[in-house]
């Protein structure tokens, strides 16, 4: 058995990726979605999500039938703010833009064959973590839970009523336009699909 992990850029990869390590499972990062057989591994998926990539993503457990795929969602709005922050958008509605077209081919692609997971499960509500070690048949130990345990950053913070990453994006001085932005957006529809109901507030 080996596991995937697929999501956009700054969803909590690597974070999901270390918890599950704790099964001793080996971590490689891979561009690719194919040669995803080699037991005992996660793989986490940095490549493109784009619709070229749709077609793999759908067909995986037909290729593969012992690889888990695990989706893993961020806040819109922390993700938006962390992708200005990184580079990886130059304003708001691009921001938005990478997080929907992302997410919306991994809803079409993986959705039915995929355990999603929240990032903001993973670091407030900690027992679903348990979820993720049923859904990938291993044995879950409650320490597993405890953050301390993993060599990972702990520098979280709130906003929007969720986690980013750093002081950083608090004061981002696009956050406020963020909220407004995002209440009139097109992919408001989705985004409460994803259960993010609070963008409204």
């Amino acid at each position: 058995m080996s596991c995937i992990l697929i999501g956009s850029n700054k969803s909590g990869r690597s974070l999901v990726a270390a918890i599950l390590n704790c099964s001793s499972w080996h971590i490689s990062i891979t561009s690719s979605l194919v040669n995803l057989n080699t037991p005992r591994k996660i793989y986490i998926y940095n490549g493109p999500i784009n619709l070229e990539s749709l077609n793999h993503l759908s067909l995986l457990p037909l290729r593969y039938v012992n690889l888990k795929c695990i989706w893993i969602i961020r806040n819109p709005l922390d993700s938006s703010c962390s992708y200005i922050n990184h580079n990886f958008a130059d304003n708001a509605q691009n921001a938005f833009d990478i997080w929907y077209n992302s997410n919306m081919v991994m809803w079409y692609g993986i959705s039915r064959i995929a355990y999603h997971m929240k990032y903001e499960d993973v670091i407030m509500e900690k027992r679903k973590i348990k979820g993720l070690f049923d859904f990938c048949d291993l044995e879950f130990n409650d320490q597993y839970i405890n953050f301390g345990d993993f060599d990972q950053p702990r520098d979280i913070l709130s906003l929007h009523g969720n986690t980013i990453e750093s002081d950083m994006l608090m004061s981002h001085p696009l956050s406020e336009q963020m909220s407004s932005l995002w209440n009139k957006n097109k992919h408001l529809v989705f985004v409460k699909k994803m259960q993010y109901n609070n963008m409204e507030e």
